[in-house]
């Protein structure tokens, strides 16, 4: 979710992961037991230790699984190959929205009213509101605190190219 942990505040208690590398500072490869990201994944009773916070959407079974997988195999940095060049909606793209976007535009009041919950958002978006522009704004990027890095722009630019299947 875009806001939380993407600049450091004393909400967040300074932690920022943005990056590969700030993640991997509360992260212990092959090891839940040792890995502080995992631990505020699951965590049920303290709601100072429940990660998302329990006011945001919580992490789905299909996110915690995903990042139990990462952390048992080795918490390597393998998210993005030059050689990628098809993305499918539901597997690459709308996940990337939910973690960046969705924080600000999504429920009763989203920023700008601007909505990025579903595919035909999204696809409305990209052909009416020029998402690819906002997105590679130099000025004004979005999301503004932690602008996608160019690995995540070039899958979006991918599907948009492929003319946005909904697969």
């Amino acid at each position: 979710m875009s806001g939380c942990h993407d600049t450091p505040t004393d909400e967040n208690d300074e932690i920022v992961l943005t990056t590969y590398e700030q993640i991997r500072l509360y992260v212990q490869p092959g090891s839940l037991d040792e890995s502080r990201l995992w631990d505020a994944a699951i965590a049920e009773t303290d709601e100072d230790d429940i990660m998302p916070p329990p006011y945001a959407t919580p992490l789905t079974d299909a996110e915690k699984a995903s990042i139990s997988k990462w952390i048992e195999q080795g918490a390597l940095n393998n998210s993005c190959n030059a050689c990628d060049t098809t993305f499918a909606f539901a597997a690459d793209i709308l996940p990337i929205i939910q973690s960046n976007c969705t924080g600000c535009h999504s429920g009763n009041t989203p920023e700008a009213g601007l909505v990025l919950e579903s595919y035909s958002d999204i696809q409305a978006a990209v052909i009416s509101n020029d998402l690819m522009g906002r997105v590679n704004d130099p000025l004004n990027p979005m999301p503004p605190n932690n602008p996608l890095n160019d690995c995540l722009k070039n899958q979006i630019q991918s599907w948009v190219d492929a003319d946005m299947p909904n697969n």
